[in-house]
């Protein structure tokens, strides 16, 4: 019996750390996609000067997409903290479509709060 409700204690953590970690993956994605909102229309030279080199480049029909991505490994606590940590994988990916003269079309934007913060620090500067 107690081992029936110590699992479902955590399982019932689990789904909170579920839940608070796709809050702030909304939360990184909006403000970042705020923060790219004034580059729509501009030259994508200008998000060079800001974010640097692009990680990755494809072509589409007539358009090209530059990516710009970062991943780092973080630890959270297990259960109540008392039980060790996990680790977990944070990535950040920045897709920018532009046209034939070089002009930012859209943009997505995919990742965790922590793994987006330095794309956020080099558009604030």
């Amino acid at each position: 019996m107690i081992e029936i409700l110590l699992t479902g204690m955590i399982n019932m953590r689990l789904i909170c750390l579920a839940t608070i970690a796709a809050a702030l993956l909304g939360c990184a994605t909006t403000r970042l996609s705020n923060d790219l909102k004034p580059y729509v229309g501009r030259d994508i030279h200008e998000l060079y000067a800001r974010l640097g080199k692009p990680t990755g480049k494809q072509e589409t029909t007539g358009d090209r997409v530059y990516v710009w991505s970062m991943s780092s490994e973080g630890v959270i606590p297990k259960g109540t903290g008392t039980e060790g940590t996990i680790t977990v994988q944070r990535e950040c990916t920045l897709e920018v479509t532009i046209n034939a003269e070089n002009v930012i079309r859209t943009y997505q934007v995919e990742g965790s709060d922590a793994a987006c913060a330095p794309f956020l620090r080099h558009l604030s500067r």
